[in-house]
Formats: C-alpha cells, structure tokens, sequence
C-alpha cells in the first residue's frame, strides 16, 4: 500500500499534539496508537501508514484532541496546560 504523505503528515501533526498535552503517554494496544492521560484513552489516533486518511484539517481534529483530553485529564493537569 501506498503511503498518502498528507494523511501520514497530518496524523504526526496530531500525534505531536496529543503527546504535548501535559502528562500524556503514547501507547500500542490492539497494534494501534493512542494517547493516555493518566492511564486513560484520550484519543484514537489508529496507525502510522496513512490508510487512515484524515479529511478534516489538523486544527479541527487538535480541537477535539483538547476536548476530549480536558474530559478526562485531572485537574492539576489542565491547569498546567492553561498555564501555557
């Protein structure tokens, strides 16, 4: 298969964020990737070889990365993140 070198750009894009967000882990299950905040799934981000194209733009797709990150993070780590 053929990587799509936009789809593989944005989904690093993505990655980079998730894993900025205070205290987030990055980790294997299932042979995809997703980011954890305290032991928790925030975020699916599938795998690396672009046959997941992502159609929507990487600030879209960070927005949702922050909301679902925020639903499940604790406090103190938010507050670290609006402290940036």
């Amino acid at each position: 298969m053929t990587v799509d070198r936009n789809a593989l750009k944005k989904w690093e894009k993505v990655r980079e964020f998730a894993l900025g967000l205070p205290g987030a882990t990055e980790e294997y299950p299932w042979g995809e990737t997703v980011a954890k905040v305290n032991r928790k799934v925030f975020v699916f981000l599938g795998v690396d070889d672009g046959s997941h194209p992502l159609g929507v733009t990487v600030k879209l797709l960070c927005d949702r990365v922050e909301e679902s990150y925020r639903t499940i993070a604790p406090k103190r780590l938010i507050a670290e993140l609006d402290a940036r």
